[in-house]
């Protein structure tokens, strides 16, 4: 007997005892999402919380000792609900919508960065890419094993290997500039493994002009295989916050993979192939 899961954009046929395996991972995933929530009101409204805690144990108090005025204390109660509307409740829910929003453009942008860094490889080796090499650290270091055993070469002069580098330099620095306006985008812009790409590429193409060294397509291929290590270090950086669900995604994708069958809706799991 066949039981139903939905994942991402899919709904798949599974037996019993993966349909609860898979519950049990999509609940764990709901509570660690939960949890991080909590602890985002909690330091956001740190401020106001522990005043907050104050109050209400004085309130506990009160509303236990024998000498107080039952409309009074109701008539605080009531004031002290529109404290905590207003400084904790209403700032938080403003803040996670546009954390969302924030969170759908750097969606975006990741997976444009995926998408470029794949486009330049293929433009430089002509290898057809049939898996993400950029969503996992298995399938960056399986598919680097592969182009370097590989004997496929693909002919393509100076002039060719300038312009697509340069275009992608280009295309990824225009994708970042999307999220100027989210708090930490700046630490990505400036971090090491975003320096260490643009500078890899721009010192290749200075030592090149200037007959440092020979442009040949050994050349290319080692430059590649740099290319790929590198990239995948550098767009991993706006994998958060979904990195941290990472290893349970894997378990998620290896059952679906071995036992799974998509029924309806759109089949992810190729492009998560290793």
């Amino acid at each position: 007997m066949k039981f139903k899961v939905k994942w991402r954009l899919g709904i798949y046929e599974v037996n019993f005892k993966n349909k609860i395996k898979l519950e049990s991972l999509f609940i764990y995933l709901k509570i660690k999402r939960v949890k991080r929530f909590l602890y985002r009101i909690f330091v956001d409204n740190k401020i106001v919380f522990f005043p907050f805690i104050i109050l209400s144990y004085v309130f506990f108090i009160i509303y236990f000792s024998e000498k107080y005025d039952t409309h009074a204390f109701i008539k605080i109660i009531w004031d002290f609900k529109d404290i905590v509307l207003t400084t904790i409740f209403l700032p938080s829910i403003i803040s996670e919508y546009e954390r969302s929003k924030n969170l759908q453009k750097q969606f975006n942008v990741y997976s444009r960065l995926m998408y470029e860094s794949e486009q330049l490889i293929k433009n430089l080796t002509g290898v057809i890419i049939d898996y993400n090499i950029f969503l996992y650290e298995d399938g960056n270091n399986k598919f680097y094993k592969e182009y370097s055993i590989s004997d496929q070469i693909l002919n393509i002069d100076f002039i060719q290997f300038k312009y697509y580098c340069l275009q992608y330099k280009r295309n990824i620095r225009n994708e970042i500039l999307k999220l100027d306006n989210i708090i930490g985008n700046l630490e990505f812009y400036e971090s090491d493994s975003y320096i260490q790409l643009i500078n890899n590429i721009d010192d290749t193409i200075f030592l090149i002009e200037n007959n440092i060294i020979e442009y040949n397509e050994q050349f290319v291929k080692e430059f590649v295989k740099n290319f790929i290590t590198q990239a995948y270090y550098f767009i991993s950086q706006y994998r958060r916050p979904w990195r941290w669900d990472l290893e349970t995604d894997k378990k998620i994708i290896s059952i679906l993979k071995k036992e799974a069958s998509c029924i309806d809706g759109i089949d992810l799991i190729e492009i998560y192939k290793l």
